[in-house]
């Protein structure tokens, strides 16, 4: 969390941040994606294998700045969907 931001909490279904920045990198033949908020607050994807669906999404989310997540669990910020807001 960044310092002084607060970040709003969890609900389940469709969560909107922005994005500031968005990193990828290969480690034992997985591929992850991060997604970096404004608020401090992240979503990443792991995938065994090359970019798909939501990791392609999530770097998407950071050239077009606003995404939106669907939240299947507020407790753990587990989610199964991304929406990109293009602008």
């Amino acid at each position: 969390m960044l310092a002084g931001a607060t970040r709003a909490a969890l609900i389940a279904g469709w969560n909107a941040f922005t994005c500031s920045a968005s990193r990828s990198y290969a480690a034992g033949g997985a591929t992850y994606v991060y997604a970096l908020n404004t608020d401090g607050s992240f979503f990443y994807w792991l995938q065994n294998n090359p970019l798909v669906g939501n990791q392609t999404e999530l770097q998407f989310a950071c050239q077009h700045g606003a995404y939106s997540v669907y939240i299947t669990n507020p407790t753990t910020g587990a989610f199964n969907q991304v929406q990109v807001n293009y602008r």
